[in-house]
Order: C-alpha cells, then structure tokens, then sequence
C-alpha cells in the first residue's frame, strides 16, 4: 500500500516522536496494550495537540505477555510519519486527557525518518509547515510552504504536487503545479499561488 493511499484512508496523518512507552492491563477487555506517548511535531493531515497517545494492542505487563503480530515495536526517540484514526477509549485505563490514537495500518502504520538526513544535492526535503491548510482551487490566495532541502528551484526532480481533492478515495490523484503559479522558491521556503 503506497503512503498516497495511506494518507487516504488515514484519519490523521502526522510526523511524531515518541517520548515514552508503558503499558496498561485492560480489566474491561483482558488485554495488554502498549502507550507511546508522541510528540507531534507535524501535522499532514487533519489537526492534533503537541502530545497524543498512540495505543495498540500486545505488550508485557507483570508476568503476562501478550503478543500481536505485526505489530508497531517502536522505541523512545524514534522518528517518523505516523497514519492513525481515533481510538475507542472508553475504558477507564486510557484516561490520561491526551487524544489516544490508534494505528490505521498495523506496523504499515509508521515510516522511520532517519535522525540524521544526507546534505546537498541528496538532501530529502522535509516540509514542516504549510499555510493555509485548506483553499479553494483558483482563489488566488498564496501557499506557503516552509521546510528544509527545496533545493534551489523546481529543476530535474524537482517538483511541486498537490493532491487532488475531487478524485474519490483509492485513487488518489496529485497533479504538478505550474511553473507560472510558483512565487519564488528557495531551500528552505515555496509561495505559489492558487
């Protein structure tokens, strides 16, 4: 399954790292389930508070074990783009006031984003904010997006895609901008308009 089609499905979509991981024994349900609290430090797809929860089920507590395959098995300080829904939490034993989130995909559900990315020309670009997050097509209103690894302009691969939103979910459409809408484009910042 692609990250396009991913992020579809997905009802959030986030970059995060998680801070910490415990777990909890469920009386309501009799299962372990494994807490990681994650700092979000990105936002791709719907909004989220700094702090959630992400729950999935499986992990040890006590003496007891219980093991789901595939599973997350994520660690304090991994990095990476997370693709999560809601959770049911209406169990006394997530009330911890944070958003509890649930993975959308099994382990599928988290790409590692390497702590160190490569410098120069092998630079993966890394957006870090887009404003505003929704407009209408045709508007005229500028786009910024702010990141790092643009590159200097749009030249060889690089390009600048947006995703269609009129295209139903399973085929997911993202098309080029052109060139004529592109403002200005820097390393570390694009405007272009709607």
């Amino acid at each position: 399954m692609s990250d396009s089609e991913k992020e579809a499905l997905a009802e959030f979509v986030f970059t995060g790292t998680i801070l910490d991981r415990e777990y909890i024994f469920n009386q309501e349900d009799g299962h372990i389930y494994t807490l990681y609290l994650t700092a979000v430090d990105g936002i791709l797809k719907n909004t989220l508070p700094k702090l959630v929860q992400i729950a999935e089920r499986g992990g040890r507590w006590g003496n007891l074990t219980e093991q789901v395959t595939p599973s997350l098995q994520l660690n304090t300080g991994d990095t990476g783009m997370f693709f999560a829904n809601r959770a049911n939490t209406q169990w006394k034993d997530f009330d911890s006031g944070l958003p509890v989130l649930r993975p959308a995909f099994g382990a599928l559900s988290f790409k590692n984003i390497p702590a160190s990315l490569p410098a120069g020309p092998d630079a993966i670009p890394v957006i870090t904010s887009i404003s505003p997050d929704t407009l209408a097509a045709g508007s005229g209103d500028v786009i910024v997006i702010k990141g790092t690894g643009f590159g200097s302009g749009p030249t060889g691969f690089a390009l600048l895609q947006l995703r269609n939103p009129d295209i139903v979910v399973g085929a997911i459409a993202y098309q080029s901008v052109l060139f004529n809408h592109i403002l200005s484009w820097s390393d570390s910042e694009i405007r272009l308009r709607a």
